[in-house]
């Protein structure tokens, strides 16, 4: 990852617009087209922009249990998506999600970026919640682990090898969600998860709306800068 730390001015900013028009137009036209853009929040970068950020090609997950991480990636790659859960940056067009993950950017991902999403807006969090509310996956674990602390997920991570129902209940689950690559327009507008595969620019939002009058020829680039829980103001 080459990392600029620089400061803001209308030289650097002007550069980056170049720089995105040249390297992007692929997103730029479905930015430009639904009116929405896709944000990731980083919890390790502070920079106002950064170009050719790219995804770990082995990210271990923060809170999925290793071994459904990798189910979930097995069952991608064997529908065809190139795009997985351990070789992208999980991304969203709602800029309040981005942010309970760290430090807000815009995501420009480079012309040739792979995508994958499903229908749904968070997927490890709407998986727990349907192992929590599927009786025969709960009873099941009581009759194991009388107690146990944790997500549902994390709680039969032990025992996923051992008991068949626990993997049936994930590929049903990922049969539901209808993942895609294409039309990512309509992820866009429905604030799915989306996965990019890829190497990307990134600016800060806070950077961005500071100096929104020179974006102007890009088009229709939308962040909501009353939003309170992005403290832009």
């Amino acid at each position: 990852m080459r990392y600029n730390e620089l400061l803001e001015s209308k030289d650097i900013i002007l550069d980056f617009i170049e720089k995105i028009k040249d390297d992007c137009s692929d997103i730029l036209q479905i930015y430009n087209k639904t009116g929405r853009i896709l944000f990731r929040g980083f919890d390790k970068l502070s920079g106002p922009i950064y170009y050719d950020v790219k995804p770990r090609e082995d990210r271990h997950p923060l809170d999925t249990p290793i071994n459904q991480q990798k189910y979930i990636n097995d069952f991608l790659t064997d529908n065809g998506f190139i795009a997985n859960r351990s070789n992208s940056f999980f991304c969203t067009a709602d800029p309040n999600r981005a942010v309970m993950y760290g430090k807000p950017y815009i995501v420009f991902p480079k012309n040739g970026f792979d995508y994958t999403y499903g229908n749904t807006i968070d997927l490890y969090k709407e998986y727990n919640n349907s192992l929590r509310h599927n009786k025969d996956i709960m009873d099941l674990l009581k009759s194991i682990q009388q107690d146990g602390f944790g997500n549902i997920s994390q709680r039969i991570a032990q025992y996923y090898d051992e008991y068949p129902q626990f993997k049936d209940f994930l590929f049903n689950f990922l049969s539901e969600l209808k993942f895609a690559n294409t039309h990512l327009n309509s992820a866009l507008t429905s604030n799915y998860e989306v996965l990019i595969k890829g190497s990307c620019h990134l600016i800060d939002i806070k950077v961005y709306l500071n100096n929104k009058e020179y974006f102007n020829n890009l088009k229709t680039i939308y962040v909501d800068e009353h939003s309170n829980d992005l403290s832009l103001e």
